[in-house]
């Protein structure tokens, strides 16, 4: 069992898409622009832009 429960090496990790890469630049890019608008929002408006 702790074996099995030992931490993978770090080249064994999965990577980030670029499309989760891109999404995420997006995100902070609306988020500076305006603030105070809930980050609810802004992750709606990215799902219905990709």
């Amino acid at each position: 069992m702790s074996e099995w429960s030992k931490q993978l090496p770090e080249e064994q990790w999965a990577k980030p898409s670029d499309e989760l890469k891109s999404q995420s630049r997006r995100v902070l890019e609306l988020q500076q622009a305006n603030p105070q608008r809930p980050i609810i929002e802004i992750f709606a408006q990215i799902s219905e832009d990709t």
